[in-house]
């Protein structure tokens, strides 16, 4: 009698304990690319982000001389925002086009616009791209990070792609992929991502595309994309992020563990 009691006792406080959110995208505003002269550029949710999740942010831009960068990203949230991995500059149509990731975490709630600053005037081919993650670590989401510039890839499934990271620290992650590929033509997220849209603008020559997946296994990623153009060039990232409290498999809610018989 007293065993079945606390055989009880355990389903009942299995039950209790709040179950751990997973990694998930939960919105992405494919963003904007401009043409004309400016140090800055900017995009806003389209819907309120949620207090705790993390935030991505692609930003291309054309870099001719290649001393241009991100200098800061800024957003209505006040949220603290630092640099993930880039730039990553391939040499194409007028000259050096790069490529950055920024991220942001464990965010405020509410409407939110997204600014991003150059460390100079960028005469074309601005953009940003913003993504926001729930379920991610509050704090060193980041896990790894890598990328690749290419000229002329080719047509072939997945031939844009970055390099390979390093081992994922945990099994349960975010794989975050953009690339920014020139000329402008379409271009489709790789095998497994789901896309999280692209932009161009017909007065400058680039094309920002963003996707993700999660993964459930310690390994190496790379984002892929597919060009339609033979002779297309192209900047690619790729950045993981990690599941809140170690992303390791939790027991199922109610399944008995340690019951004596």
């Amino acid at each position: 009698m007293q065993n079945r009691l606390i055989a009880a006792l355990v389903v009942l406080l299995l039950w209790c304990v709040p179950s751990q959110a997973q990694i998930a995208h939960r919105q992405s505003e494919p963003g904007v690319i401009t043409n004309s002269a400016s140090s800055t550029v900017a995009t806003a949710f389209g819907s309120d982000i949620l207090a705790g999740s993390l935030l991505v942010a692609c930003v291309p831009y054309y870099n001719p001389a290649g001393t241009i960068s991100v200098s800061s990203i800024a957003d209505t949230r006040s949220s603290t925002w630092a640099k993930a991995y880039g730039p990553v500059t391939v040499t194409s149509i007028g000259g050096d086009w790069s490529l950055e990731v920024w991220r942001a975490y464990n965010s405020t709630a509410g409407a939110n616009t997204v600014t991003v600053t150059y460390s100079a005037s960028v005469a074309e081919g601005r953009g940003v791209a913003v993504t926001e993650v729930t379920g991610a670590a509050t704090s060193n989401a980041q896990d790894q990070s890598m990328g690749r510039a290419m000229v002329d890839p080719g047509t072939v499934a997945d031939a844009v792609t970055s390099d390979p990271t390093g081992t994922t620290s945990q099994a349960n992650e975010l794989v975050y992929g953009c690339t920014n590929v020139l000329p402008y033509d379409t271009v489709t997220e790789g095998s497994g991502f789901t896309t999280l849209g692209n932009t161009s603008n017909s007065g400058t020559y680039n094309r920002m595309a963003i996707e993700y997946k999660t993964v459930s296994a310690t390994s190496t990623y790379a984002a892929t994309f597919t060009s339609t153009d033979v002779n297309s060039d192209a900047s690619t990232i790729v950045v993981t992020f990690k599941e809140a409290g170690g992303g390791g498999a939790a027991s199922p809610r109610g399944q008995m563990i340690g019951v004596l018989p």
